[in-house]
């Protein structure tokens, strides 16, 4: 079965917040309304779209056998210089470190794509990246297709959006998989490391190689890094300032206690460990200064952005990945940096943070 990725575009208004994000078909900032605590919807007008990107992956989706993916560009304005990429993260990450067995996520390295080319596309014109490629383990992947291009960003005084990224996620299973449209951390077994790429066993993963040891005991740490590709910067971006909830089990199903923050500069949340406990993780895309959702009953409090589960005997000592929705973290992230725009401008923060509504649009 031949299954597509959502076409997705961003609106003209995301881009005059700094927040711009190829991924989001429209965008509607939404202001509270005065007295009676409503809101309502300023209106929007979409930038013009440079291009149009179909992604496509078809295959059993089992361990061993071919998947063929499609990448298909049409250039909707003429484009002088166009970088097309297809690129597939935890593949690279594993040809990094050298194979499957030892596999571990990269970060500090660019990530090479599987297909690149650079052209010059007249409108109307179509380019187009084909592969086949064979996932060895069973395991939830990533795809991403992204065209972008240096030309002008404005075009008779309108902006033009000059990247378009589309991702799909792969799972792989010995029973056949499936193509998702988005981010899901719980199709991932109860037994495995949470995150993205192959499905490895808890207690079986290599010691961590970013610096962090792994420690004889679990009275240490659990070190939760909470990141996603950025296509526009072709490597992973942490997510910083998100609220989080970290609830402690106890090994008899009591919750002993609930830490509540935000992850840190470096989008780290550190979990001290006690023996026998499991802790179970959410981050939110909401902080003082802004939230974003995807429906009007969470623009208020945030779309979630991860979840996972930790255990203090085989995960506590290690760095931890658990992916992220890219969508919501990268228009989150960018809302961010406008508040600190913002107050390098003005010398404050809004009294209230900014909500965000992200509208898709599959029939664009």
């Amino acid at each position: 079965m031949l299954t597509p990725a959502p076409v997705l575009r961003r609106a003209v208004l995301m881009i005059a917040l700094g927040a711009s994000l190829s991924g989001c078909d429209a965008v509607d900032d939404i202001f509270g309304g005065s007295g009676s605590g409503g809101t309502q919807s300023p209106p929007t007008s979409a930038s013009l779209a440079r291009f149009n990107v179909d992604l496509h992956a078809s295959g059993s989706f089992r361990p061993g056998e071919p998947v063929q993916i499609n990448m298909s560009v049409r250039a909707v304005l003429p484009t002088t210089d166009a970088t097309v990429d297809l690129v597939l993260p935890e593949l690279a990450e594993a040809e990094l470190r050298g194979g499957w067995d030892q596999f571990q996520p990269v970060r500090g390295q660019p990530i090479r794509p599987l297909a690149s080319k650079r052209q010059a596309l007249s409108r109307g014109a179509v380019t187009q990246h084909q592969a086949t490629v064979t996932f060895p383990r069973p395991g939830l992947y990533s795809v991403w297709a992204s065209v972008t291009s240096t030309d002008s960003v404005v075009q008779n005084g309108q902006p033009v959006q000059n990247a378009e990224h589309q991702v799909l996620y792969l799972l792989i299973s010995e029973t056949g998989g499936r193509v998702m449209q988005h981010f899901d951390p719980t199709v991932v077994p109860a037994g495995s490391v949470p995150g993205l790429g192959p499905f490895r066993a808890r207690g079986a993963r290599a010691a961590a190689r970013d610096g962090k040891q792994r420690l004889a005991n679990q009275t240490g740490s659990i070190w939760v890094l909470v990141d996603y590709w950025n296509p526009d910067a072709s490597n992973y971006t942490p997510v910083r300032n998100a609220t989080y909830r970290v609830q402690a089990w106890s090994s008899l199903g009591s919750l002993q206690q609930t830490l509540n923050g935000q992850t840190d500069a470096n989008g780290y949340i550190t979990i001290p460990c006690s023996a026998g406990y499991r802790f179970v993780v959410n981050v939110w895309a909401q902080n003082g200064w802004t939230t974003v959702g995807s429906t009007t009953s969470n623009f208020n409090s945030g779309e979630l952005i991860t979840q996972a589960t930790y255990y203090a005997d085989t995960d506590c000592g290690y760095t931890n990945y658990p992916g992220a929705t890219a969508d919501v973290a990268h228009v989150f992230n960018n809302m961010n940096t406008t508040a600190d725009n913002a107050y390098t401008f003005f010398g404050y923060y809004r009294p209230t943070g900014v909500p965000v509504l992200l509208v898709y649009d599959t029939s664009l």
